[in-house]
């Protein structure tokens, strides 16, 4: 699938080689991201801070390497937790229907109906803006999505001949999810995930820029993009680091996602033939 897809291969190459230097650069980095030094601020990009240092004297590239730790770890826990809550309450609803199916879309369908955006702000405000506050959040307001998608595959699956043969086996519905059902109902999801987690870095990098999301000292990006705007005319790259990284994040995980479904169309178009 990577060698014959290149959006597959550009996409996790790129996330790849970011995430390598988030958790290897900083080891190496002769500056920490508290690192102040008041004579040195707002300095252009240089070989010394390839990009720049801001109003403190901060090495940004420095502070982008720690501030992308934050963001693809939020990232990545919220995709994962929403992925498995989702995946649960899908392959449950989607096997047993009935009364608890209703139960489960109805609260999906609220989840889904409300602001995501008002609401998030509202519950970040109300609890606190730590890191597994945020997390938590953000995979309650995205675990609906998920479920839909695997509850939409279960009963497809759930009606094939070979499901029915085995239950007519005698299986229990625990083995027959988990060695039937479970291992084609995750595949759709993988390009929902795939999106997901670009988009989930936007989604960080907003409540940083609104002042409700990882506070300092820690760095983050869309905090470092909010702190830059008072400078967005003397001193630009304290956006376009930031700014840039989180682009380049969300159009890596969208080439990554559209050629997971570009090969699981094809696949499915050979299936068919």
């Amino acid at each position: 699938m990577f060698r014959e897809n290149k959006k597959i291969f550009i996409g996790i190459m790129i996330l790849l080689a970011m995430f390598t230097i988030f958790i290897v650069g900083p080891l190496f980095s002769p500056y920490t991201y508290e690192s102040q030094n008041i004579y040195n601020r707002l300095k252009p990009p240089s070989l010394k801070h390839p990009f720049g240092t801001d109003q403190f004297g901060r090495d940004i590239f420095t502070r982008i390497m720690y501030g992308g730790r934050i963001s693809f770890s939020i990232a990545f826990m919220t995709m994962l937790g929403s992925f498995l809550l989702g995946t649960i309450v899908g392959i449950i609803s989607g096997y047993f229907g009935g009364f608890v199916e209703e139960i489960l879309m109805m609260i999906s369908d609220i989840i889904l109906s409300l602001p995501s955006l008002i609401v998030i702000l509202a519950l970040v405000s109300f609890l606190g803006t730590s890191l597994l506050n945020i997390i938590y959040i953000l995979a309650i307001m995205s675990w609906p999505k998920y479920a839909r998608l695997v509850r939409a595959s279960v009963i497809e699956i759930k009606n094939e001949d070979f499901v029915f043969l085995t239950n007519l086996m005698g299986a229990k519905p625990f083995y027959i999810i988990s060695r039937h059902i479970l291992p084609h109902a995750i595949i759709p999801t993988l390009t929902l995930a795939s999106f997901d987690f670009g988009r989930k870095v936007v989604s960080i990098a907003g409540l940083g820029f609104l002042g409700v999301g990882i506070q300092p000292p820690t760095p983050e990006w869309g905090m470092m993009i909010r702190e830059g705007f008072s400078y967005i005319f003397t001193a630009p790259h304290l956006i376009l680091a930031p700014g840039g990284m989180t682009v380049i994040t969300l159009i890596s995980s969208n080439l990554l996602g559209e050629g997971i479904q570009e090969s699981l169309n094809r696949n499915l178009n050979l299936a068919e033939i």
